[in-house]
């Protein structure tokens, strides 16, 4: 029998779920995961639960079944010694300045979640995890606001909270071009779910090598993947430095000019506010001037 204290979410099939694989079906419900790649992995550590047992990938679940998730049994990876900008810490999460090219998280030894042990404090909760871990995405090439639980309530909470929407993020980029209104809203599916991404341009310069640029202040209204990305390309001004969602060639910069800059949610413990704004960024400074 599983020990009670090892659970650390549960969840009743609702009677009107039609039959679905467990791999589909509960990386909608447990929010603890923040992709579909996590909650498999989670499912191959045996981490998940099928009323009471382990399941598997391809287990189908059906209404009344209960899915239970275990507390990651995994030790601590190891450490990298990397010094990474703490902007808050408490004992159940912390937010940290996420340096561009670094990986949130992978099999590589170089990323942030390897970086975690080094930079925070251990939490001394009793529902503290092994090591503190990323509750959401950024590319490795977008720097800023980065936010990390160090408690399993506060993952869950904050899993939740990213899935139902009730966080708040703004980013800064650079583009290539002039955007067709000073503000706006962009509307689109991306891979088949809808996308929106509300933009203002902050300032239009003419650089002496570039050319024309525009500053924008950006927020997410969902978070799809590089969405932000996606998005300012269908509008033909793609960010500076990325090299994937581009339409045309530009000329080479270095780095992608993409900054998580702003973030307020509500502590899922405390219910205290907490909100966040990075200051002046000297990387666009330096390209404008």
């Amino acid at each position: 029998m599983i020990p009670i204290k090892k659970i650390i979410a549960q969840h009743i099939v609702p009677d009107q779920v039609s039959p679905q694989r467990l791999s589909e079906y509960a990386v909608g419900i447990f929010a603890i995961f923040i992709s579909r790649k996590g909650l498999k992995k989670a499912i191959k550590r045996g981490q998940i639960l099928l009323d009471g047992a382990v399941g598997k990938t391809g287990d189908w679940v059906r209404p009344g079944q209960e899915i239970a998730v275990l507390a990651d049994a995994r030790k601590i990876p190891r450490v990298l010694p990397l010094s990474i900008p703490v902007v808050y810490e408490d004992d159940h999460l912390a937010i940290l300045r996420k340096p561009a090219s670094l990986p949130v998280s992978g099999n590589r030894y170089r990323t942030l979640e390897n970086a975690l042990p080094f930079n925070l404090k251990q939490s001394p909760l009793k529902e503290a995890m092994p090591w503190p871990r990323p509750v959401h995405r950024l590319d490795a090439a977008t720097s800023g606001l980065m936010v990390v639980a160090k408690t399993y309530p506060a993952m869950v909470g904050l899993g939740q909270a990213w899935e139902t929407g009730a966080v708040a993020k703004k980013y800064i980029a650079i583009t290539w071009g002039i955007l067709p209104a000073m503000k706006g809203s962009i509307n689109t599916t991306i891979e088949g779910r809808p996308a929106k991404t509300i933009y203002q341009v902050l300032r239009t310069v003419n650089h002496p090598k570039l050319g024309r640029l525009s500053e924008l202040s950006l927020a997410l209204k969902t978070g799809r993947t590089h969405q932000l990305r996606i998005h300012l390309s269908a509008l033909g001004n793609d960010i500076l430095g990325d090299l994937i969602y581009r339409k045309i060639d530009r000329p080479k910069v270095r780095g992608l000019w993409l900054f998580a800059t702003e973030i307020n949610f509500i502590h899922p413990i405390t219910k205290k506010k907490l909100d966040f704004k990075l200051g002046n960024i000297n990387k666009i400074e330096k390209l404008f001037f």
